[in-house]
């Protein structure tokens, strides 16, 4: 299975990530990012669903560094008004950090988890385009193929 560089950056994750905290990282090519947040939540609250997300979190982040994260992410939930957020940091060398912050229900108080799952609407129109370009940069596709190919 052949792995493609996806850069999905919405406002939200965009400010977490622009932090000097993510300058210190360097992704060599072929390393994956994916960043998935939902803008909807500072409207409206997420649909709760009934099965929860699994996630097999090894937490290679050293304490400092996560706790970091948790600080920027949590920052940036107060200084543009959200109400949650979900975030994840996936890297092959140093593993997978989770966090979430925030409020998934503000009259009941229940706070988001990293295991709620959340709809990312239309922000998965950014992953197709992202490999569909890749796909076309390195000839497994022409753009101007018929979608039914």
């Amino acid at each position: 299975m052949k792995r493609y560089t996806i850069f999905a950056i919405t406002f939200s994750a965009f400010i977490l990530f622009s932090s000097t905290i993510f300058a210190q990282f360097e992704f060599q090519e072929r390393d994956t990012l994916t960043i998935v947040s939902h803008p909807a939540l500072r409207h409206s609250p997420p649909q709760m669903r009934t099965s929860p997300q699994t996630y097999n979190s090894d937490n290679g982040f050293e304490g400092l560094l996560a706790a970091r994260f948790q600080f920027v992410l949590d920052s940036m939930l107060f200084t543009h008004n959200l109400m949650g957020a979900s975030a994840a940091i996936i890297l092959p060398e140093k593993g997978t950090w989770l966090g979430a912050g925030g409020f998934s229900n503000p009259v009941t108080n229940d706070s988001m988890r990293t295991d709620m799952l959340l709809e990312i609407d239309s922000n998965t129109k950014s992953f197709v385009a992202a490999i569909i370009l890749q796909m076309a940069e390195e000839g497994s596709l022409s753009l101007e193929d018929p979608i039914s190919q």
